[in-house]
């Protein structure tokens, strides 16, 4: 009778969590090639990616409510540790001066578009992740430590680690101590710098392309600075 329930249970939370995804994905594909259309670059994690995975909870896959589970999981804990490492890879006077020169309308819907995506790989990590589910799951023999939908915050927080640890060494290597050098040879000393974009290639005929973006500011602006030489 149990088993039952939790069968049943399993199967609405399947079917709701479907047409939620495949609901956003389709969304956020009229939105893309709206922005597209527009001219502007657009990126999103949901899209195609949201339909398919609707329909496959809709159709009430237990191995798709496991991988998406796993991936809502990775997606939060990789987006709440992007926001406690910017402080520590962003100068504070630079987000300072951000945040006096961007709109307040803006900020805002800026921090819309933050939080919500927040909220909605939270329902669907609970909802995947409650119990009629996860028994579910387990009873149908498709358990696996490896792949539980807890792990997804560990390997989402592993790879912000990673990130932060790779974005502070490269920032402060020679090569970026050499961008640095050429924003103030053509901006001046009138502004603080810091490279927020930094990519090099090496080919055997003309040695190692290096590109760049520095930002320089002061208390009231921001500006780019699109680096490129060869080295």
């Amino acid at each position: 009778m149990k088993a039952t329930a939790n069968a049943e249970d399993t199967s609405a939370v399947l079917k709701r969590v479907g047409i939620v995804l495949i609901v956003i994905g389709v969304v956020d594909i009229a939105w893309m090639f709206h922005v597209i259309s527009s001219g502007k670059a657009y990126a999103s994690s949901f899209n195609m990616f949201a339909v398919i995975a609707g329909i496959l909870l809709y159709r009430q896959s237990l191995r798709a409510a496991r991988l998406v589970a796993f991936f809502a999981a990775f997606f939060l804990a990789g987006l709440l540790g992007l926001f406690v490492i910017v402080p520590f890879i962003f100068p504070p006077a630079l987000i300072g001066t951000y945040l006096r020169i961007t709109p307040i309308a803006s900020l805002i819907w800026q921090g819309v578009l933050m939080i919500v995506p927040l909220f909605i790989l939270w329902w669907i990590y609970r909802s995947l992740a409650s119990s009629p589910v996860q028994s579910t799951i387990l009873s149908a023999g498709l358990d696996d430590r490896w792949r539980r939908s807890t792990r997804g915050f560990e390997w989402g927080a592993a790879l912000v680690v990673a990130a932060g640890i790779f974005t502070f060494t490269f920032g402060h290597g020679e090569t970026a101590r050499q961008a640095l050098e050429h924003a103030r040879a053509e901006k001046g000393p009138g502004y603080n710098y810091f490279v927020s974009s930094l990519s090099t290639l090496w080919t055997s005929r003309d040695g190692t392309e290096v590109k760049a973006t520095v930002l320089a500011y002061t208390d009231s602006s921001i500006e780019k600075v699109n680096l490129e030489w060869r080295k």
